[in-house]
């Protein structure tokens, strides 16, 4: 007969548990004295006795003799058994489950219902009648954050505070009861748990849960905790930097960086504190933090030895330098040679004055970003369309030191909000009209293959459908400047001076010069950004725009600039490269480091100098109405890659200083050929 064993135990935190197993039992064949188990065994564990979640309820009331029986119609113990299998079977719940969830999401997508979502959203264009112009996706994403949600309460890995309107009332402004559109109970709460929790870059609410935890804590009780790293740099972790440095002592940080060591968790940290008794100003911190930054490169570091690991290779960083602008949790040696560099010139931010700008947000590339064949084509049936169309980079068109035009192009409308054009400040109706008539080509390409609805639904856009979003910088695309690329794996800066346009997923600084580019692209510059910025995986760094502001940019006389100039220009016309680029990287030393290279008689300027890089033709001067550009371009690459095969000889003197400053210190550190754990 079926048989139902009970289970009462203390779950982790010493609460009385419930779990039981439903079992069949049955005469043995061969022994009737002796009974066997038949089947399966199905076991439902931790039922808290005070607390049940709602599932445990409902698989339990679903086994009551009364739903059973009306169900199944169990007329024997065996029978019984069998509808108790079924009631617990993993396949029937998952389809029920499922059953629920579609019911609820095709009753939540119809307009009756009043969800509103903002405007934008990608309407659904699919043949089923119930979902069709709504927005699917949207709902689809509320419908997976709110489950994500759910089960972080049900398995209760968030404190049940957070759901109780009695406790939220005393934890927040307004109650979340009293709050009749999205506030603080989304900011400080909600928007966590869909976004921190899921390793997304959100608001400074993120020190809410920090905060929250170490309320709970008595004065110096200890709080360990595993998170992402990206907040020890981000811009949108200051402000939980500033809790942590001032209401904890930092005890211990494990930076697991690339390696995998949990699966639902990027970049890894583990962090150690204790509560202060009272919060203080982080210049009266006089206690060390014992940091490691894993190294998954290195075969001594195993996963499961880092105890071992950490109590070998740690290093300390005095809580006093853990600044809310950004923690680095590097070395004694590496800090100081930071140090060293910012002190060394001025952060790019100044150096271009702050023009740092995104590229161009279309909302609908689709539309906006077309093909040498489709732009032709828009020309050719109309000229006058020719003015509106630029080139146009995508994030993947740009290189080290030279953009790959991929012969894309950008149809720029700017919004009436930039420019007065001649349907501006008419009726939509009109304006469309008068547009047409301008440019009749352009809007037959906005308008063929459904791009019209498109262009109207998108969220970035100007003051008509068809125009641009405002940008406050449009004449700085037509001008030279440094396009960098967001994701990087190694320095990724071209210099530009054909006036390209370029997509959001690249930036530009406006207001520097190619000597900016020399620095940028050499090794120093890089380790300074390695170490200042949020790793990604794979080698990989994300370059926000923050993040470069603070790159040094060494001082330098005007025949330093123009040697590192020339140097450049011979690197971007493939010259030598190699050779110019190690070239380059020694001048960019010598910049930032005269007195280490000095004293051991490197001096590559005063070389460059004496080679007569400096007195390759100017180019800018080269050219005139007796000396044909394509002349000029090749004398001067004449002149370079004769000075190439003189200089990089082994005999001559710049070969031996390259060669020389492999021995400087501060170069071992940042081409990683030195161990720069020291002073621990």
């Amino acid at each position: 007969m079926p048989v139902i064993v009970l289970y009462r135990h203390p779950g982790h935190e010493q609460e009385m548990m419930l779990s039981l197993a439903v079992i069949n039992r049955r005469a043995h064949k061969r022994d009737t004295s002796r009974d066997v188990m038949d089947g399966k065994i199905s076991i439902i564990k931790d039922i808290d006795l005070h607390k049940p979640h709602a599932a445990h309820l409902r698989i339990l009331g679903s086994m009551a003799l009364s739903l059973v029986s009306t169900k199944y119609v169990p007329s024997n113990f065996n029978q019984l058994y069998e509808a108790w299998m079924t009631v617990l079977d993993v396949k029937a719940l998952n389809e029920k489950f499922y059953k629920e969830l579609a019911d609820w999401y095709y009753w939540a997508i119809r307009s009756e219902t009043g969800v509103r979502f903002p405007k934008g959203q990608p309407l659904d264009e699919s043949h089923d009648p119930a979902t069709t112009g709504r927005p699917s996706v949207a709902m689809i994403r509320l419908l997976t954050r709110l489950i994500f949600v759910w089960f972080l309460k049900e398995k209760r890995l968030v404190p049940s505070e957070l759901f109780d309107d009695k406790e939220l009332a005393k934890l927040l402004s307004t109650a979340p009861a009293q709050q009749q559109r999205e506030g603080n109970y989304y900011k400080a709460v909600l928007q966590n748990l869909f976004f921190a929790t899921l390793n997304t870059e959100t608001n400074a609410e993120d020190v809410y849960f920090y905060e929250r935890s170490f309320q709970l804590l008595n004065p110096y009780g200890v709080l360990s905790f595993i998170t992402s790293n990206k907040w020890f740099r981000a811009k949108y972790g200051a402000d939980l930097r500033r809790y942590m440095a001032s209401h904890t002592e930092m005890r211990q940080i494990i930076d697991f960086g690339d390696e995998a060591v949990f699966d639902a968790l990027a970049y890894p940290t583990i962090v150690i504190a204790t509560k202060r008794a009272e919060s203080d100003v982080l210049i009266n911190a006089r206690n060390d933090v014992l940091t490691l930054n894993w190294d998954s490169n290195n075969s001594a570091h195993q996963v499961a030895h880092f105890p071992d690991v950490f109590a070998a290779e740690h290093f300390a960083v005095p809580q006093s330098e853990l600044k809310a602008g950004g923690w680095q949790l590097e070395p004694p040696t590496q800090r100081r040679l930071l140090e060293r560099l910012r002190k060394a010139g001025q952060p790019l931010g100044d150096y271009c004055q702050g023009q740092f700008y995104y590229g161009i947000k279309t909302g609908l590339n689709d539309a906006f970003d077309i093909s040498r064949e489709e732009r032709d084509s828009i020309v050719d049936a109309h000229s006058a369309s020719a003015i509106l169309i630029k080139p146009f980079l995508r994030g993947k068109d740009v290189k080290r030191w030279n953009v790959n035009f991929a012969e894309r192009y950008l149809i720029k409308i700017e919004s009436s909000e930039n420019v007065k054009h001649p349907w501006s400040g008419l009726s939509a109706d009109l304006a469309e009209k008068e547009f047409a008539k301008i440019h009749p080509t352009i809007y037959a390409w906005f308008t063929a293959e459904g791009r019209r609805q498109k262009l109207i639904d998108r969220t970035d856009q100007g003051h008509y459908f068809w125009e641009l979003r405002y940008c406050a910088y449009w004449v700085d695309f037509e001008n030279p400047k440094i396009i960098l690329s967001r994701f990087m794996n190694q320095p990724t800066y071209a210099w530009d001076d054909q006036g390209m346009y370029l997509s959001n997923g690249s930036s530009m600084i406006a207001g520097a010069d190619q000597y900016a580019v020399a620095i940028l692209n050499s090794a120093v510059a890089w380790w300074f950004l390695q170490a200042t910025s949020t790793d990604l995986s794979g080698g990989f760094l994300q370059a926000h725009n923050y993040n470069q502001f603070s790159i040094p940019i060494p001082d330098a006389i005007n025949a330093q600039k123009q040697t590192a100039i020339a140097i450049v220009e011979a690197i971007r016309r493939g010259l030598s490269k190699t050779e110019y680029e190690r070239l380059l990287n020694g001048l960019v030393y010598e910049l930032f480091f005269p007195e280490d290279l000095h004293a051991k008689g490197i001096h590559l300027f005063e070389a460059c100098a004496k080679a007569g890089i400096a007195d390759w033709p100017a180019l800018d001067n080269a050219v005139g109405e007796n000396r044909p550009d394509e002349l000029a371009q090749t004398e001067w690459n004449l002149s370079a890659r004769s000075t190439a095969d003189e200089i990089f000889q082994p005999r001559h003197p710049i070969y031996g200083m390259l060669f020389e400053l492999q021995a400087v210190e501060v170069v071992r550190i940042i081409e990683g050929r030195e161990d720069a754990k020291g002073d621990r």
